[in-house]
C-alpha cells in the first residue's frame, strides 16, 4: 500500500528520523477522526438549535452501538463485520420510529 502523499512527503527521509510509515498513517487517521468530530459536532449543534430531539437520539445511540460493538468485539477478540454493525442501527432506527409512530397515534386520537 502507497502512501497518500508519498510525492510530497520524503518517506525515505521521515524513516531515516525515526517516523515509520505506520506513524504516518496514525498521525493521518487522528486528523480524519478530529475533521469527522468537528463536523458531527456542528451538525448536532445544528440540530439541537432546531430541536430536533428524536434526530439527535437517533444519531448519538447510533455513534454509540458503533462503538461499543467495535469495542465489545475488540475485547472478546471476535470478528463483527460492518454489515452487521448497520443492521443493529437500523434496527435501532425502525424501533425508534415504530415508537414514534405510536405515541403520535396514541395523541391524535386523545
Amino acid at each position: 500500500m502507497e502512501f497518500i502523499m508519498s510525492d510530497i512527503i520524503n518517506i525515505t527521509q521521515m524513516e531515516i528520523l525515526g517516523i515509520d510509515k505506520q506513524h504516518l498513517y496514525y498521525s493521518l487517521l487522528a486528523l480524519i477522526s478530529v475533521m469527522v468530530s468537528v463536523v458531527l459536532y456542528l451538525i448536532i449543534l445544528k440540530l439541537i438549535m432546531k430541536r430536533y430531539a428524536i434526530l439527535n437520539l437517533y444519531i448519538i445511540t447510533s455513534l454509540v452501538a458503533i462503538i461499543l460493538a467495535v469495542n465489545v468485539a475488540d475485547l472478546l477478540l471476535l470478528v463483527v463485520s460492518l454489515q452487521t454493525v448497520l443492521q443493529l442501527i437500523g434496527i435501532t432506527g425502525y424501533v425508534l420510529a415504530f415508537s414514534l409512530f405510536i405515541r403520535y397515534m396514541i395523541r391524535k386520537s386523545t
